[in-house]
């Protein structure tokens, strides 16, 4: 099957129940949702792989005019968690997590405090390599806050196989 390629639909989608289920990267992916007695939605989210192991499971209950905000809320927080732990199949090489085992800082925020002392160690000579360890950022990460910073031309910050 695709990605994000809907399987059939098995249940009745009212005002009162909804079931879903998809496949990728070799998992089942099922949604439910339905009314409960004092008027909330009960939710189920669940995943398993192809023998049927159950791989996650997520339930609770929210009032309907919570939906929106919990949409938004949980959106946001589960794709910073996928782009600090990976995805299977999402092309990259490595995982937030596992920069971060070398350089702890890395694709974190910086700070106003940071970026001065940053400004000022390259303006007292310390090297792109220095500062990586110094900041525990990885270099381009360096460069490219220096670019920002006015510290550097744009041209120094390079895509990889650009050279």
């Amino acid at each position: 099957m695709d990605v994000d390629e809907w399987l059939p639909e098995e249940a009745i989608q009212d005002q009162t129940r909804i079931h879903r289920q998809i496949r990728r990267n070799g998992r089942i992916y099922e949604v439910t949702a339905s009314a409960t007695a004092d008027e909330r939605l009960a939710l189920n989210f669940s995943s398993c792989n192809d023998d049927g192991e159950l791989i996650s499971h997520l339930s609770g209950e929210i009032p309907p005019e919570d939906l929106a905000v919990a949409a938004d809320v949980l959106q946001s927080i589960l794709h910073g968690l996928a782009s600090i732990y990976g995805t299977p199949g999402d092309g990259r090489a490595y995982t937030v997590a596992q920069k971060r085992l070398r350089h702890p800082n890395a694709y974190a925020r910086w700070t106003e405090e940071e970026e001065e002392r940053l400004r000022e160690r390259f303006r007292a000579g310390a090297t792109i390599s220095q500062l990586s360890k110094d900041f525990g950022r990885v270099e381009g990460g360096i460069r490219s806050r220096l670019v920002r910073l006015g510290e550097l031309p744009p041209a120094t910050v390079t895509k990889p196989g650009s050279s």
